[in-house]
């Protein structure tokens, strides 16, 4: 994604290098995206239960026949945390064009290294995004996001800026059990939603926070966490 970055101070920024509000109307001014949908990893939870449904990271992946690998731009200028750099993925038209703009070490890869960079992003926490721009049917790219430093998620979560996308929610939800749950506070770390919560030394879930993303139930040592259909 495209942007400026400043480095001087503005209000709601919390590192000394962000995103400001400014900087996310301006880019609002000139995108192509319509669409950014989190996706669920598509992880075994078991050894007979995968998360599958057409949002799912690798029905996407699927569905192209090029793909390329780019270092995210926002991880690279803001620097605010360590997770990797290089799962930032384009798919078909979207691959040739990062290839050929040449920024950000971009390269041809294929399938199983675009799982795998899917996966990295899956073990550092990241959020994983799926971008539609206006002329697409399907998405073209995906990332791996944190909120430290991705201009799309702090347009929509901090800023609550009037941009001209959408973040949607996947077509999964977390669903919780309680029983489970042995209060270790994984989820809490994990969800960049805040859709968990620990109060007294108990786990409270907020399932009108949850993207579905699935970074909690790929982590939940008693598998007390599960995706359902969101429906």
């Amino acid at each position: 994604m495209e942007g400026t970055y400043k480095s001087n101070h503005f209000e709601g920024r919390r590192y000394p290098r962000d995103w400001s509000k400014e900087d996310i109307e301006g880019y609002a001014t000139t995108t192509k995206t319509r669409h950014v949908t989190t996706i669920p990893v598509n992880v075994e939870i078991k050894a007979d239960q995968k998360i599958l449904d057409y949002s799912t990271l690798e029905e996407i992946l699927k569905k192209a026949s090029k793909y390329a690998i780019v270092d995210c731009i926002c991880r690279t200028t803001l620097e605010n945390c360590d997770a990797p750099k290089d799962v930032c993925i384009g798919l078909d038209d979207a691959a040739e064009r990062t290839v050929e703009a040449g920024e950000r070490n971009p390269r041809y890869v294929s399938y199983e290294e675009a799982l795998n960079a899917v996966n990295r992003a899956q073990e550092a926490g990241l959020i994983h995004m799926a971008f539609t721009r206006e002329d697409d049917s399907y998405p073209k790219s995906i990332c791996g996001c944190c909120t430290c430093c991705c201009g799309m998620l702090a347009a929509a979560l901090r800023f609550k800026v009037n941009v001209p996308f959408s973040l949607v929610t996947s077509d999964k939800i977390a669903l919780y059990d309680a029983e489970k749950c042995i209060g270790c506070g994984t989820c809490v770390d994990r969800c960049h939603f805040d859709a968990y919560e620990m109060v007294n030394g108990r786990i409270v879930y907020y399932t009108d926070r949850c993207f579905g993303c699935s970074n909690c139930t790929t982590t939940c040592p008693t598998q007390a966490i599960k995706m359902v259909n969101r429906n």
